[in-house]
């Protein structure tokens, strides 16, 4: 037993036993240290640098487990684990996030030939119990890209809100080529991937930001929300069979709401061990993290003499902002909010009753968005002179160019789903339910029936919608000028040898000179031929 009156700090050290308990009056902090400054190469003109990350953090038991602290609780891309059962609590904040770790590479041989790499990645913290986990907090609970398991019933209960998130890995890559001086390229990527949290359960999941004191429903303090960003839940692991989740289906451009019969038989999950509970006082939103993806490529050339010259350059540009969904799923679902629920770009499965629940509010089942950019150019030129032939010289120039955008909002790739494979599905609403270019699905099996129910004062159903905008151009130009030479010394000695051949052609010729003043006083002008 680790036991203090104020602060308990296991950095990249590790607490364990057979039965462990950390108790502290104030703080828990269960981190691993990271040296961000890191190790340094550097030989001729490469570079590279990468964080030290250090010893993980740990509290681990074989048997059960306890962490109490009196104010926050901190788990700073470290574990704790149980062998048994595990109770982890905070009178104030529990805070379960990642270390990050960066990793740089470069090569420079001058302003015009050089290549970056850079890479950031998260090692996330794990909590997990082979028995059944509790957590709880008095005011807010927040995963970042953790890792939260449990081999019979999970339950996380906050005071204030619970909110599961992710961590962004990235990656960016630039280079810049001069082959030589006539040629030039340059590349550019970004890449982000999300790691969000997971929650596993063996049997069921409970998930609540509650808190009675503060008026339940009708608090003001803004807190008893429930947000899932780009993470999952799953319940009933410990008896999952072969048969696959519900899964969207239908026309992906529109909402599809009808009764499905699955395959192979299957008997009702309702009353099965495996169900999920997620319940706040305010508001519950399952919904899409983000990740971008860019790209950029640029080619230039020019080459050419002193009488020609000829040069081409291209571009390419891609941009990609996409969602990245949450998931809940088990044997049986109950989502209840008291006032909005919404679920967007994200799936609600169960394979028994699934039921979502706004006790005060709206309920919006609805598709997100994935967006698309993308643009292209060329631009060619030439110019310079050339011969005609003969004696005869021109100069000419010519060109094209052409450019391309593309530009797409689609919903058909984000729609949400709402399903069950062997049971009911319930939808009510206190005021509005809509439900937009998504899936709502139940099915029967074993005899179980599988029916829709949505209620509320106003019901609204409508398609998805996919916008794509492009455009296109295309332009060619040329023009020139070209000088001859008439009567060149090639036509003089070709006139000269006609000449020799044909005397007559010459006198011919005499006919039309004019005669010399001689030849008008004393000859006579012969007559024509």
């Amino acid at each position: 037993m680790v036991s203090a009156s104020h602060d308990i700090l296991n950095a990249s050290g590790e607490i364990s036993g057979n039965r462990v308990a950390a108790q502290a009056g104030h703080d828990i902090v269960n981190t691993t240290l990271v040296d961000t400054v890191g190790a340094t190469a550097v030989a001729g003109n490469s570079r590279a640098n990468v964080t030290l990350v250090g010893r993980q953090g740990s509290i681990a038991s074989t048997g059960d487990l306890l962490v109490r602290a009196g104010n926050d609780l901190t788990v700073h891309g470290a574990n704790i684990t149980a062998g048994g059962n595990a109770q982890v609590t905070a009178g104030h904040d529990i805070l379960v996030d990642a270390v990050q770790s960066t990793t740089s590479q470069s090569v420079t041989k001058n302003s015009q030939h050089h290549w970056e790499a850079d890479s950031t990645t998260h090692q996330g913290s794990t909590i997990s119990a082979s028995g059944s986990l509790a957590m709880q907090s008095g005011n807010d609970t927040t995963f970042k890209g953790a890792t939260v398991s449990a081999g019979q019933d999970l339950s996380v209960i906050a005071g204030g809100n619970l909110t599961a998130t992710t961590v962004t890995d990235t990656s960016k890559y630039n280079n810049v080529a001069a082959d030589d001086k006539a040629r030039k390229e340059s590349s550019r990527t970004y890449d982000e991937t999300v790691a969000g949290t997971t929650f596993t359960a063996g049997r069921d999941a409970t998930f609540a930001a509650v808190n009675a004191n503060a008026g339940g429903q009708a608090r003001t303090d803004g807190k008893g929300n429930v947000t899932f960003i780009g993470s999952s839940v799953t319940a009933g692991t410990a008896q999952q069979d072969s048969t696959p989740a519900v899964a969207a289906a239908g026309n992906p451009e529109h909402m599809t709401v009808g009764r499905i019969d699955p395959t192979g038989s299957r008997s009702t999950a309702s009353t099965k061990a495996g169900g999920v509970t997620i319940v706040a006082d305010r508001n519950v939103t399952l919904a899409e993290a983000r990740e971008v993806h860019d790209s950029t490529r640029s080619v230039s050339s020019e080459s050419g003499s002193a009488l020609s010259s000829k040069s081409a350059s291209s571009s390419d540009a891609m941009h990609l902002d996409v969602g990245a969904g949450s998931s809940v799923s088990g044997n049986s679902v109950r989502v209840q909010a008291g006032n909005d629920l919404t679920v967007r770009n994200s799936a609600v499965v169960g394979s028994g009753d699934v039921s979502l629940n706004a006790v005060g509010g709206n309920v919006l089942i609805t598709a997100g968005q994935n967006v698309r950019d993308e643009s292209h150019s060329f631009e060619q030129k030439q110019s310079g002179f050339s011969g005609t032939g003969g004696i005869g010289i021109a100069y000419g120039h010519s060109g094209a160019n052409g450019r391309s955008e593309l530009h797409e909002v689609t919903q058909s790739d984000a729609r949400s789903t709402v399903g069950s494979t062997g049971g009911n599905v319930s939808i009510s609403a206190g005021k509005d339910a809509a439900i937009i270019g998504s899936d709502v699905m139940a099915g029967s099996a074993g005899g179980a029936t599988g029916n829709i129910d949505v209620r509320a004062q106003n019901i609204r159903i409508e398609a998805g919608q996919d916008h794509a905008w492009s455009s296109s151009s295309q332009e060619a130009h040329s023009s020139g000028i070209s000088v001859g030479l008439v009567g060149t010394p090639l036509d003089t000695l070709r006139n000269q040898r006609e000449a020799q051949r044909d005397p007559s052609k010459v006198n011919r010729c005499l006919l039309y000179t004019s005669p010399s003043p001689r030849d008008q006083r004393g000859s006579r002008m012969p007559s024509s031929a």
